[in-house]
């Protein structure tokens, strides 16, 4: 059964138990889909109020891309724990001949490459629906305010996930270039979105009191 299909218990508990999958990378993606789920919950409470009829175009379009990018999220609960899976195979494929080691060794190698994969889908993801989130926020039902400080938050903790996830996985390659070209490019990016997250939640935050 898909890790999606799980009920919240089942998820947890299989969280909590001695596998190491899933694990941080599942979350990751799980706390950017909470993110955009409670930007789409908030974008339905505006719509149909009169309140707010100057922005009803603008909630229901906000809608339908926050839903979009909950399922892309949770898709890749499942894509990230899958593609652990295959380094863990392979660490345990045989290594006692010149051939079995280096077979070995290249499994590894494209099996942590492809386990980086999950994650920097999740943290793009994370930084579409943060950009979402910060243009439309003003605009959206007031009284939601606490919501969207979570979905804020949400979405930070699952693009800081998803970046320590691929950083993991990046320490075990050998492709130097690969390595040192993805950690300069993410490192820019999570920092311009960290700044994102911190101002949103700051303004947000002043509709709470």
């Amino acid at each position: 059964m898909e890790l999606v299909e799980l009920k919240v218990r089942e998820f947890m508990d299989e969280l909590a138990s001695s596998s190491p999958a899933p694990g941080g990378g599942s979350v990751a993606a799980v706390e950017a889909g909470y993110g955009a789920s409670l930007l789409a919950m908030v974008c339905n409470l505006t719509l149909g109020r009169r309140k707010y009829a100057d922005y009803q175009k603008l909630a229901e379009e906000t809608e339908k891309q926050a839903q979009e990018m909950k399922e892309d999220l949770l898709r890749l609960v499942d894509e990230d724990t899958a593609a652990y899976n295959l380094v863990a195979a392979a660490y345990k494929l045989p290594k006692e001949s010149e051939e079995e080691k280096q077979y070995r060794h290249d499994q590894i190698q494209a099996g942590l490459r492809e386990s980086c994969q999950p994650p920097l889908k999740v943290i793009m993801l994370a930084q579409q629906c943060l950009t979402l989130l910060n243009e439309v926020w003003s605009n959206l039902n007031k009284s939601c305010a606490s919501d969207l400080y979570v979905a804020a938050l949400s979405l930070k903790a699952g693009l800081n996930g998803a970046y320590a996830n691929v950083l993991i996985n990046l320490a075990g390659l050998e492709d130097e270039k690969y390595v040192a070209e993805t950690k300069a490019t993410l490192k820019e990016k999570v920092g311009e979105y960290n700044a994102l997250a911190d101002r949103l939640l700051e303004d947000l935050s002043a509709g709470l009191e």
